[in-house]
């Protein structure tokens, strides 16, 4: 948290300096962003066995700009049990507001502060012939920030909920590719 706030205070303090350009290209509308992330996850997975990395999954967000601040996509997550047993793989429909583009022109900032909403399911796949496959309903809420070294790639980080009894609490920290 200390970190996001942190980000949020030196970009507003950044921009409060220098008067903003006008840009002869789009960095939200129109332009893809991918998201290539491992989520470390502080769920109750692996019955106890909550070390290290397990507890990470590969994650991947594709998403469109519909306007200089919003972005809508589709956010995949696949989490595997090392010892073969339990699969589970979330998919979900996901938008992402960009807050500073809202009170700052352009669109583009080195610094960039979000929230995320997801609304999908949740696929277990257990290697048991007495259990049984399931799917369910997850929806899920994110903060986060990203520090775009260019106007094409940039890290971010996120901090998390899904209402799953797996994922909970989350924290997100990746590359983002926008083109």
């Amino acid at each position: 948290k200390h970190l996001l706030f942190l980000l949020l205070f030196a970009s507003l303090c950044g921009m409060a300096q220098q008067p903003a350009k006008k840009m002869d290209f789009p960095y939200i509308r129109n332009q893809f962003n991918v998201n290539m992330a491992v989520m470390k996850v502080n769920g109750a997975m692996y019955l106890n066995h909550n070390d290290g990395l397990r507890n990470l999954c590969p994650s991947l967000d594709v998403e469109y700009g519909l306007n200089d601040w919003l972005e809508v996509g589709a956010s995949f997550t696949d989490r595997f049990d090392s010892y073969g047993i339990m699969n589970l793989f979330y998919s979900a429909a996901n938008a992402k507001a960009h807050l500073l583009p809202a009170v700052i022109s352009p669109s583009f900032s080195v610094v960039d502060v979000y929230a995320t909403a997801q609304l999908g399911a949740m696929t277990c796949f257990i290697d048991s012939p007495d259990i049984p496959n399931r799917v369910y309903f997850t929806w899920g809420a994110n903060l986060g920030a990203a520090f775009n070294f260019t106007r094409h790639f940039g890290l971010f980080y996120e901090f998390g909920y899904i209402n799953d009894e797996h994922f909970k609490a989350n924290h997100r920290f990746g590359l983002n590719i926008r083109f």
